[in-house]
C-alpha cells in the first residue's frame, strides 16, 4: 500500500504537519504549494529580487527532510534583529541559488530538495508570479495573501482590532492569471489520493483552486479526495465557520461531489487553553455532520497534538490518512 501516490495541496503550517507525519510512512509524496504569499521574508524576497514566494516552499522541503537535526534547525532559523530581521535563513539560501541560477526555480528546488534528502517532492501550483484578492461582503477588496489573514506586511503580527470590524470574505481570486506547472497537473492526474488541508482555508487551500488547470485536474483525477478540516477557525478568514461550511467554501471553486472523505477532529482541549484562543478570536470548529453530505464518508478522529497547542498532531494525522489508504 505504501507505493500509493499521493498529492497534498496547500501551504502554510497545516501543509508542513501533513507532510511531517506522511513522509515516516511513504516516499510517493508530492507537495503542490500555493505561491500567493506576500508576507514577511517572503514578501521581502519578493518584493525586492522578484522571485516566487520561498517561504511555503521551504517549509515544505524541511518537513519531508531526512536531514540531520542541526541542518533542520539552521534551514529554520529566523533572524531577530538587524537588518535580516524576519529572514529565515532557508529563505535567504534558496534566494541566493536562485539568483545563481538565473532564477531557475524548478532547477533551485531539485538543488535544495537534494541538499535535505527529501522523501517526496515539492512543487509550485505554478511559477508565475499571481496576487491573492478577497472580495467581501461589503463589496471592498483586499490585496494580497498577508492582508487577507490580517498580518502587517512585513511582520507575523496580526491587526485583531482591524480584523474584527472587517466584512466577511466572499469570494477570492488572483491576478494575473496564471497556467499551472506541468509538472503539477501531471501528479494530480497520476494521483491515488489527494489531500486538501489543513491549513488556511482561502489563502493556503483554495487559492492553489485559482491557478488554470488545477481544480480541472482535481475534478478529473480518478483519485481519492479526502478534505482534512481545520481544528481551529481563523480570524479574517473562517470566522464562525462549521465544518460543513469549511466544507462549502472548498466546494464553491471545486464543484460538488468531488470531495468523497472529510476527516474531522474530535479531540478536546483544556478549558483554559481554549479561552486563551478565545482571545485571540479562535474557536473549535464544530463538527457538524449531520450538515456534511451523505455521500462524503465523514471520519472522525482525535487528532489534537497534546492540548497546550490546539492543532493538528502529525502523527495522529498520518495515521489517520494511511488508514484510509490501506482501506
Amino acid at each position: 500500500m505504501q507505493d500509493k501516490k499521493i498529492v497534498a495541496i496547500g501551504g502554510g503550517t497545516g501543509l508542513f504537519t501533513l507532510l511531517s507525519g506522511l513522509k515516516e510512512y511513504t516516499e510517493n509524496i508530492t507537495a503542490i504549494v500555493t505561491t500567493a504569499d506576500n508576507g514577511g521574508s517572503s514578501g521581502i524576497l519578493r518584493d525586492e529580487l522578484g522571485f516566487l514566494p520561498v517561504g511555503d516552499i521551504r517549509r515544505c522541503i524541511i518537513a519531508l527532510s531526512e536531514s540531520r537535526e542541526l541542518m533542520y534547525e539552521l534551514f529554520n532559523y529566523r533572524f531577530e534583529k538587524g537588518s535580516l530581521a524576519g529572514h529565515s535563513v532557508g529563505n535567504l539560501l534558496i534566494a541566493a541559488m536562485l539568483s545563481i541560477n538565473n532564477g531557475d526555480f524548478l532547477k533551485t528546488l531539485k538543488q535544495f530538495s537534494s541538499i535535505l534528502a527529501i522523501r517526496g517532492r515539492v512543487l509550485p501550483a505554478t511559477l508565475q508570479n499571481v496576487t491573492l484578492y478577497a472580495r467581501l461582503e461589503d463589496g471592498s477588496i483586499v490585496k494580497g495573501e498577508a492582508a487577507i489573514g490580517g498580518y502587517h506586511k512585513y511582520s507575523h503580527e496580526i491587526d485583531v482590532e482591524k480584523l474584527t470590524e472587517r466584512a466577511k470574505i466572499s469570494n477570492v481570486f488572483i491576478n494575473p492569471r496564471a497556467k499551472a506547472l506541468p509538472e503539477a497537473l501531471a501528479a494530480i492526474k497520476k494521483a491515488d489520493m489527494i489531500i486538501l488541508g489543513p491549513g488556511s482555508l482561502y489563502t493556503s487551500i483554495i487559492s492553489n483552486f485559482l491557478v488554470d488547470g488545477v481544480a480541472k485536474a482535481i475534478k478529473e483525477s480518478k483519485a481519492k479526495k479526502i478534505f482534512v478540516c481545520n481544528i481551529m477557525t481563523q480570524i479574517g478568514e473562517t470566522e464562525d465557520y462549521s465544518a460543513s461550511q469549511h466544507l462549502g467554501a472548498i466546494e464553491e471553486y471545486l464543484g460538488k461531489g468531488i470531495i468523497n472523505i472529510m476527516l474531522l477532529n474530535t479531540g478536546a482541549a483544556k478549558k483554559e487553553t481554549l479561552e486563551r484562543y478565545k482571545t485571540e478570536y479562535k474557536e473549535l470548529v464544530i463538527p457538524d455532520v449531520k450538515n456534511i453530505p451523505q455521500n462524503i464518508k465523514v471520519i472522525k478522529k482525535n487528532l489534537i497534538k497534546g492540548n497546550i497547542l490546539v492543532r493538528h498532531d502529525p502523527k495522529k494525522l498520518a495515521k489517520a490518512i494511511m488508514a484510509i489508504i490501506n482501506k
